[in-house]
């Protein structure tokens, strides 16, 4: 999870050879405007250098802004969220500058922001390989919905570290998107670990 500035990468890569662990995607979870262009151009070459997809978050989102809705205890799936059309206008712009900086891979949490790239993408605006990923704070739980974001462009899904093998099962059968999976998901998504479940 979140691999937040270069010098955190590096340490990740360091680690990861130093235990043999191959690595295909690392994810930065605060948003491409929380890096300088310097940063987001180091990242990009430390993953190009390895061949790794560097999948950096949108922002801003519901959880940087004055609404409070995001802190009641059902405003959760708000936290991704983009605040009126400001808000949408604002995170464009952000993954223009990423990919002006050479990132080719996004998280989402917006469902009318992940159409709009998939547009983007289908007229020609956004290169052929440009990555989608759906973040875990818009995570489909069930089959139809992992189809419906699918359909709407999603390249990638996070989906929630509480499924049920055979929930997980469900939602593999239901899109041919890739499946991520928290194996230690972060105490503000659950907090669960799964090690145990891998081999399932």
């Amino acid at each position: 999870p979140s691999v937040e500035g270069p010098a955190v990468l590096a340490a990740v890569f360091a680690e990861a050879d130093r235990y043999g662990v191959p690595i295909d995607r690392i994810s930065q979870g605060s948003g491409i405007q929380l890096l300088t262009d310097a940063e987001i151009r180091d990242m990009v070459a430390q993953c190009a250098a390895r061949n790794v997809e560097c999948c950096l978050f949108v922002g801003p989102r519901g959880s940087f802004d004055i609404g409070a809705a995001v802190l009641a205890s059902n405003g959760g799936a708000l936290k991704g969220a983009l605040r009126g059309a400001r808000q949408l206008s604002q995170a464009i712009e952000d993954i223009e500058r990423g990919l002006e900086l050479g990132c080719k891979s996004v998280l989402v949490a917006d469902v009318g922001l992940l159409a709009i790239l998939d547009q983007k993408r289908k007229q020609g605006q956004l290169p052929a390989d440009f990555i989608i990923k759906v973040s875990v704070l818009s995570a489909p739980s069930n089959p139809a919905t992992a189809s419906v974001l699918a359909q709407l462009g999603a390249n990638s899904l996070n989906v929630p570290s509480d499924l049920s093998i055979s929930e997980l099962a469900e939602i593999r059968a239901a899109t041919n998107a890739w499946i991520d999976f928290y194996v230690e998901a972060p105490d503000d998504v659950g907090g669960f670990i799964r090690h145990h479940d891998i081999a399932d």
